[in-house]
């Protein structure tokens, strides 16, 4: 994954406007955009290597409810693709890359989150407790009783 492409967005090393790194308040955003990592590819990894059936399990976990990991042939995986999108080389891409990752292929974790962010990854636990848990938990009502 290119820093200055997939993991950011488009071109942040161009500094184009609105990605300008003197436009991030947080220091670790300003790192992040650094041209230090043009041309650079990095694998972008949680601090374990985990399977799927481990990330259904946290987030059935953390929502308080049973959640299944239902395993999806490569050649399934890539028709679903097919059917949906119409595009052969898109399907393709998507069984050749279950194909991959059945075999072992992205079994590994790296240091990069922490040098571009300055932090250390988050575990799953964490990631579902700070991401997904919040999109789907309602927010409290309001309160209608005056200030």
């Amino acid at each position: 994954m290119r820093a200055s492409s997939a993991a950011f967005g488009r071109s942040f090393g161009s500094r184009r406007p609105g990605r300008d790194a003197s436009r991030c308040p947080n220091p670790s955003q300003r790192r992040g955009v650094s041209d230090a990592w043009n041309g650079q590819t990095l694998d972008l990894t949680g601090p374990e290597s985990i399977d799927y059936a481990t990330v259904a399990a946290e987030i059935g976990k953390q929502l308080g409810r049973e959640v299944i990991y239902v395993p999806v042939s490569p050649r399934a995986a890539g028709e679903a693709v097919l059917k949906a999108t119409g595009d052969v080389w898109h399907a393709r891409t998507v069984e050749e890359f279950a194909i991959a990752s059945s075999a072992g292929f992205g079994d590994f974790t790296t240091d990069n989150v922490a040098k571009l962010t300055g932090h250390a990854p988050r575990s799953i636990r964490d990631f579902v407790r700070d991401e997904l848990t919040r999109a789907v938990t309602p927010p409290e009502p309001a309160s209608l009783a005056p200030d």
